[in-house]
C-alpha cells in the first residue's frame, strides 16, 4: 500500500528541506511509493467550520465533510488523488500542525457529490493524521501483545466502564493467549507506575474523565484512598518504555475544552515515544463507545492495520441503536509511524486446531480470566530461560484449584505462538508411575508434540527402556544371561540400595541422551500434576533438581503442581512461581469477563439476545450470592459450574 503525506501548515517549521515539498498538485510523483509529502497552506482552510456541536444533522455533517475535501484536495491534487487510489490501495497521512486546523473535525472529510463516501471509514484506502517525523519501520512485537486497561472510576454509571471492558474482552476474543490484559481498577498512583514498570504495555487504554487541572491536561483517578490526576507530567515522569499505542476514552471533560485535554495529552504521550494514540474529539455516548471498543480491538486482534482498524470500527458505530450520525467521526487516530507496522505480529492461535490436535484439555485457556499479569510473568520467566546457555527450571505452584494447570497451557500456546517447539505432559490420570513409566510418558509425549521428526531418536529411547526392563525382569528371575544384549551394562539388581541408583542412574543417561538427540534448540517440556509420581521419591530428587543445576540441556522443564515450593526448599525459591488465588469478592468481576470471552462463543454459537441476558443474569446473581458466603478464595472452576446450571436452567425454561 503506498502512502500519501500531506502536511498542512508552515514547511519552515518542521525542518524538512523545501524541495521534498510540491508546489501543486499535477505531478503524479507526489503519490510516489512508499512516502510521498504535500505541503498544503494552513490560510486554505482557515474558514472551514468545526461544526461539532449536540445540535448538528447528518446534512450538515456531509456539508462540512465536503468543504474540508474541497480546501485540502481540489483541482489538480483531487484529480491525481482519485487515479491514485482509483488504480491501487493508497493510505493518505494528514500531518496537521496549526492547532486551529488541528480541532477540525478531519474525520468527516467526504468526497464530492454525486458519489459521496467519508473517506475516514474507506477500510482499503484509509486515511490517518500524523505527527512528523514519521518513521515507516518499527521493530515487530515477538510476543504476546500486553494491554494495560485503567479504570478511572469504575462506579460511576454514566461511564459504563465495565461495559467498555467487556467489550475488549469480546473484541479479544478470537485470539486467546495471544494478548495480556491486565485491569487497573481506580488505582493510586505508586500503583499505576509500578503496573507501568512491570507489565511494560505496549498499549494502554484509559476509561473515564478527563479534565484541566492545576498540572495541565489530565485523567481523573477516583482512587479510594486519594483521587488523584494523571497529568502529562505524571506520564514523562513514569512513562520509560514507550508505548505502541495509547487509548483515551476521556472525551466526558469538564469544566474545559475537551479538545484541549485530549490534545494536551496525546501530545505528552507523544514525547514519550508512543507511536500511536487514539483518542475522542468531543463527547461520546457510552453505547457507541462501547461499540468501538469491541470493533476495534477485534481488527486489531485479527492482525488488521491500525487505520484499517480505525476505518472498520467507525462503519460499525453507524449501526448502533440510539447513536450519533457524529458517532463515526468521533475517534481521532493520530500516528508517528507507518499504522500497518505499530503492532505488526504473528498469525494467532487457531484454538480450533490446537483442540482437535492435542485435547479437550486445551479449550480451557480460551476462557482464562483475571490473569493477564501473571501470563506475562510466566512468559518473560520462560524467554529468560530460552535464552539461556543452559537448561533451567520453572516450578508453577499454588494453592489446589488455584488455576494452575489453565494458566501454564495459556503460557504454552503462547509458545508456540511465539515459535518455541513444546512438548506438554499430563500426569493427572497416570496413577504413580516409577520412573521408567514416567520417562515412557515423557517420551509418548515428545512423539505426538513433535511429530516425525523425532521418530528416529523417539525409536531408539523406546528400545533403550524395553531393554533395560527386560534386563531387570530377566535379573529378578534368575536369568541374567536371558536379556544380556550390546551396550547395556548394569549391574545385577537385589534390593540393595546401591543397586536401585544405579538403574535410576542408567536410564537417566539413557533420557538425557534422547532429549539431545530430540533437538539441538532449546525446548520446553511442562510436567503437569508432577507430583502425582512423587511417592517413588525420583521426580524431585532426579528430575527437577538436576533441570534447575542444569542438566538435560537443551530442554527446559517447567513443572506444575501444589506444594513444588516445600518440596523444591529454600534454596530453589527463584525457580517457583506462586499462582494466586482469587478472593470471593472478585468473582461479580471475573464473571463480567468470563461472559466477555464467551460472548461469540456460547455452546458453539452465537446465541440470540434473549438467551444471551438470560444467561448472563444468571451468572451474575450466582456471583454476587458467592461473594457473602464463606470460604477464603474463588476457584476459577466455579465459572464453568455456573455455566452449566445456567445452561440447564435455561434449557428448563424453554
Amino acid at each position: 500500500m503506498s502512502t500519501i503525506l500531506i502536511h498542512v501548515g508552515d514547511p519552515q517549521s518542521q525542518g524538512f528541506p523545501e524541495d521534498v515539498y510540491v508546489d501543486d498538485g499535477s505531478d503524479p510523483e507526489w503519490f510516489v511509493n512508499p512516502l510521498a509529502r504535500k505541503f498544503i497552506p494552513s490560510y486554505e482552510l482557515a474558514q472551514c467550520p468545526g461544526l461539532m456541536d449536540d445540535g448538528i444533522q447528518a446534512e450538515d455533517l456531509l456539508s462540512t465533510g465536503r468543504d474540508l475535501f474541497g480546501a485540502l484536495l481540489s483541482g489538480s491534487p483531487a484529480e491525481v488523488w482519485e487515479a491514485a487510489t482509483s488504480n491501487r490501495d493508497a493510505r493518505m497521512v494528514l500531518d496537521i500542525e496549526p492547532s486551529d486546523l488541528r480541532s477540525l473535525p478531519w474525520e468527516l472529510l467526504c468526497t464530492p457529490e454525486p458519489q459521496e463516501h467519508w473517506l475516514f471509514e474507506n477500510e482499503a484506502s484509509p486515511c490517518v493524521r500524523a505527527r512528523i517525523p514519521f518513521a515507516m519501520e518499527t521493530e515487530p512485537l515477538t510476543g504476546p501483545v500486553r494491554l494495560l486497561v485503567i479504570m478511572g472510576d469504575p462506579d460511576d454509571e454514566v461511564l459504563k466502564g465495565d461495559r467498555e471492558l467487556e467489550a475488549i474482552y469480546t473484541g479479544l476474543s478470537n485470539v486467546p493467549c495471544c494478548w495480556q490484559v491486565h485491569v487497573l481498577r481506580a488505582p493510586d498512583m505508586e500503583k499505576t507506575r509500578q503496573a507501568l514498570a512491570d507489565f511494560t504495555p505496549h498499549i494502554l487504554h484509559f476509561i473515564g474523565h478527563g479534565k484541566q487541572s492545576a498540572a495541565g491536561p489530565s485523567l481523573e483517578i477516583m482512587a479510594p484512598d486519594q483521587p488523584w490526576d494523571l497529568s502529562a507530567g505524571f506520564i514523562a515522569g513514569v512513562l520509560t518504555t514507550p508505548l505502541r499505542l495509547a487509548v483515551l476514552n476521556a472525551c466526558r471533560t469538564s469544566g474545559a475544552d475537551p479538545q484541549q485535554v485530549v490534545w494536551g495529552l496525546s501530545d505528552a504521550f507523544f514525547e514519550r515515544g508512543t507511536l500511536a494514540v487514539v483518542a475522542m474529539q468531543g463527547d461520546i455516548a457510552s453505547v457507541p463507545a462501547v461499540r468501538f471498543s469491541r470493533e476495534f480491538y477485534g481488527q486489531l486482534a485479527a492482525g488488521r492495520a491500525l487505520d484499517e482498524a480505525m476505518a472498520h470500527a467507525r462503519n460499525r458505530l453507524h449501526w448502533v441503536n440510539g447513536g450519533h450520525p457524529r458517532d463515526g467521526a468521533m475517534p481521532v487516530l493520530t500516528v508517528q509511524a507507518d499504522p500497518s507496522v505499530i503492532l505488526k505480529w504473528p498469525q494467532p492461535i487457531d484454538h480450533l486446531t490446537v483442540t482437535q490436535m492435542r485435547g479437550q484439555e486445551f479449550e480451557g485457556p480460551r476462557w482464562l480470566v483475571g490473569r493477564g499479569m501473571e501470563h506475562h510473568e510466566i512468559m518473560g520467566r520462560l524467554a529468560a530461560m530460552l535464552a539461556a546457555d543452559k537448561a533451567d527450571l520453572l516450578a508453577v505452584t499454588g494453592d489446589s484449584e488455584a488455576g494452575k494447570s489453565e494458566l501454564t497451557r495459556s503460557c504454552l500456546l503462547t509458545s508456540i505462538w511465539c515459535g518455541v517447539p513444546v512438548v506438554y505432559v499430563n500426569l493427572m490420570n497416570k496413577g504413580n508411575l516409577n520412573l521408567q513409566g514416567l520417562l515412557t510418558e515423557i517420551k509418548d509425549a515428545v512423539a505426538h508434540w513433535l511429530g516425525p521428526r523425532v521418530q528416529r531418536p523417539v525409536t531408539t529411547f523406546t528400545r533403550a527402556l524395553q531393554a533395560k526392563e527386560d534386563l531387570v525382569q530377566s535379573l529378578r528371575e534368575g536369568h541374567p544371561m536371558a536379556a544380556t544384549a550390546p551396550g547395556v551394562a548394569l549391574p545385577p539388581l537385589n534390593d540393595r540400595p546401591r543397586d536401585a541408583v544405579a538403574y535410576e542412574n542408567s536410564l537417566l543417561n539413557d533420557f538425557a541422551l534422547f532429549l539431545q538427540a530430540v533437538t539441538h534448540e532449546p525446548i520446553l517440556l511442562i510436567l503437569d500434576h508432577v507430583l502425582r509420581c512423587e511417592p517413588y521419591g525420583h521426580v524431585v530428587k532426579n528430575l527437577l533438581i538436576p533441570a534447575a543445576e542444569g542438566s538435560f540441556d537443551p530442554v527446559r522443564i517447567v513443572a506444575v503442581d501444589s506444594g513444588l515450593d516445600a518440596k523444591l526448599g529454600a534454596q530453589l525459591v527463584d525457580r517457583v512461581k506462586t499462582v494466586r488465588t482469587f478472593d470471593r469478592s472478585e468473582a461479580k468481576v471475573l464473571v463480567r469477563e468470563y461472559c466477555a470471552r464467551k460472548r461469540d462463543f456460547y455452546r458453539g454459537q452465537r446465541p440470540d439476545e434473549e438467551s444471551w441476558a438470560a444467561f448472563v443474569k444468571s451468572m451474575r446473581a450466582r456471583a454476587l450470592e458467592r461473594e457473602g458466603e464463606d470460604g477464603e478464595y474463588f476457584s476459577p472452576k466455579e465459572l464453568v459450574a455456573w455455566e452449566q446450571m445456567a445452561y440447564t436452567f435455561r434449557q428448563v425454561q424453554q
